[in-house]
């Protein structure tokens, strides 16, 4: 069983050690070493738009005026559009909707906030682009996807139809998961951790957000955290769906490559993408 972020990593403790370039390139050898199949699509567009890299999908079968907005996951040091390319095709050939992944500027060369920035603008981008959309992220990129709902609900900016969280980071507080490692290269102060745009967790309303779905793993030790959220977003009167896939760690590595491992739990993302668009398509009706 593959599991790449943060389980792979707790095997090797010497990479943290390592200079966060050389983790960097670990970590996306380690996820592109994982073997799936290529997913079709008609047609993918590297662009910039907002300043900010983007790689855009056309599913072969355009059957929804719905986008989807990606991004990203890899402990906010690594990982890009090519690592999560996969996934990106496996969202779009499923659910025949064009999908946006946001190449986001990777810490520590970029520090807290600018890569929730970086997705900010390209959702306002899309928001032009596209009557209706959904925000996707696994795990770093869960973190950012979920932050960055806050962030539009705040500005009062544009409202996506859901926001999917794939084994998200969405407490930076923790200790484990490497994750205090992950957030001195991600933020400029340890205070910042409790921040809601940096670990939503810690949003004290979240009110008003899109309906969720949130995708755990039940060995991952992100699981609790997740779990926490998800109940936050309960409380809050935000419709949210549970999913947690049985015996499995941690699914960044696999969930990025759309392999056999990740099966389970992008069923039901797609699976709910679809209900999705099918009960906005039938509201607009």
């Amino acid at each position: 069983m593959h599991s790449v972020l943060p389980c792979i990593l707790l095997a090797a403790t010497s990479w943290w050690d390592m200079t966060p370039e050389v983790i960097r390139e670990k970590i996306d050898a380690r996820i592109m070493s994982i073997a799936a199949p290529q997913p079709k699509v008609l047609k993918v567009e590297d662009a910039t738009q907002q300043n900010v890299p983007v790689r855009i999908y056309t599913p072969c079968e355009q059957g929804s005026a719905c986008a989807l907005l990606f991004i990203h996951g890899g402990a906010f040091v690594a990982g890009s559009l090519d690592t999560h390319d996969n996934l990106a095709r496996y969202l779009a050939s499923k659910t025949n909707c064009e999908v946006i992944s946001v190449g986001y500027t990777l810490a520590p060369d970029a520090k807290y906030p600018l890569a929730l920035e970086q997705c900010y603008s390209v959702l306002e981008w899309l928001s032009k682009r596209c009557s209706s959309f959904i925000v996707v992220g696994d795990s770093a990129g869960g973190n950012l996807a979920a932050s960055l709902t806050l962030l539009s609900r705040d500005r009062n900016g544009p409202k996506p139809l859901a926001q999917i969280l794939i084994n998200p980071a969405t407490d930076l507080t923790i200790d484990c998961a490497n994750m205090p490692w992950q957030a001195a290269q991600y933020l400029s102060k340890p205070e910042e951790a409790k921040l809601p745009y940096a670990s939503p967790i810690y949003a004290k309303d979240l009110s008003n957000l899109p309906q969720a779905l949130i995708i755990l793993s039940e060995l991952d030790e992100l699981k609790p955290s997740g779990e926490a959220y998800a109940n936050h977003l309960k409380a809050a009167d935000v419709t949210t769906k549970v999913y947690c896939q049985p015996n499995t760690g941690h699914l960044a590595g696999d969930a990025a490559r759309a392999s056999p491992v990740a099966e389970p739990s992008l069923e039901v993302v797609v699976s709910t993408i679809n209900e999705l668009l099918k009960q906005h398509s039938k509201n607009a009706d």
